[in-house]
């Protein structure tokens, strides 16, 4: 009769529990995936819904690995709201080298679904609920969208943002990683003007998974080619995966370690395209950058136990 009771009380519990509201802006590409894998089965947030940036693979494409996503985690039922699908000013370079043809590596077998895109844009969806924590796993283009559009309630977002690199070598050149990189008068508009929180590489470069990491014969098909890549240009079969990190520093902040910097990001063509900087400027706003994590083991333990098993 006792562990009825209790079951009873915890499923009270469990409902009177407010969940926190995300809305996770993406370029559907594989670590993508698992950030919102791990997102959408943890119970203690509620993905309001998704926009999606051109990035990883072209927005369109990213659409389409978005509802494959949704489809397996049977939750079709949430709203996909999509972008200017290019930069700002610059041009646009997809990372379909590092996400395969489509964005999910080797997979192919996707679904027929009867599912749109909603007709609201992604910085209008973002704007009308800017309450919600936003997760942006790709380049800041939706984001800084919604700010040209309102700057006013724009301020009020508090924004995760996957990009970057403070102390990390980049990923895109010596000194300039991938997301913020590929539209880098976003990111700086954001970092400039928005509250914002960076995971870049300083800690992302730090979790990597390897092919006995993987269970399911579908993950590992859309993850050896992750792998080869990281083979082919840093040498080691396995992958440096970032995305999740957003998630997980939501979760559990208490297992990172962050800076108050005024963050800037160069603009002008070559090397130092995207290169984020710590500013002088007395106009620029703090914002944090996570610079370390205390276990990656157990940081690594977690996601995996979440989006692998």
């Amino acid at each position: 009769m006792w562990h009825i009771l209790k079951k009873l009380l915890s499923n009270y519990t469990n409902k009177l529990m407010t969940r926190q509201k995300i809305i996770i802006d993406c370029d559907p590409g594989i670590d993508d995936m698992l950030a919102i894998r791990y997102a959408l089965r943890s119970p203690k947030l509620e993905v309001v819904g998704f926009s999606v940036v051109s990035g990883n693979v072209a927005d369109y494409k990213g659409v389409n690995n978005l509802k494959e996503i949704l489809y397996q985690e049977n939750r079709l039922e949430l709203p996909i709201h999509i972008g200017r699908g290019r930069p700002l000013n610059k041009f646009f370079r997809d990372a379909e080298d590092t996400h395969g043809q489509y964005g999910l590596g080797y997979f192919s077998d996707y679904h027929q679904l009867d599912k749109a895109v909603a007709p609201e844009s992604a910085s209008e969806f973002l704007l009308a609920h800017a309450d919600c924590t936003i997760l942006a796993l790709g380049p800041l283009t939706n984001v800084a969208d919604s700010y040209l559009l309102n700057p006013i309630l724009a301020k009020s977002f508090k924004i995760i943002s996957m990009g970057g690199n403070l102390y990390e070598q980049g990923n895109m050149s010596e000194f300039s990683e991938y997301n913020y990189w590929v539209d880098p008068e976003s990111a700086k508009l954001v970092l400039n003007h928005l509250d914002v929180t960076m995971v870049g590489l300083d800690v992302t470069r730090k979790l990597k998974f390897y092919p006995e990491d993987v269970v399911d014969e579908t993950d590992l098909e859309i993850l050896r080619f992750y792998f080869a890549f990281h083979q082919k240009y840093e040498n080691f079969y396995g992958a440096v995966i970032n995305d999740p990190l957003v998630v997980d520093y939501l979760l559990y902040p208490q297992d990172y370690t962050s800076q108050k910097v005024k963050l800037d990001v160069l603009t002008e063509e070559g090397e130092y395209r995207g290169q984020t900087i710590v500013s002088q400027d007395n106009d620029y706003r703090l914002n944090q950058a996570l610079v370390a994590v205390s276990d990656i083991n157990k940081i690594k333990a977690r996601i995996k136990k979440q989006v692998l098993n």
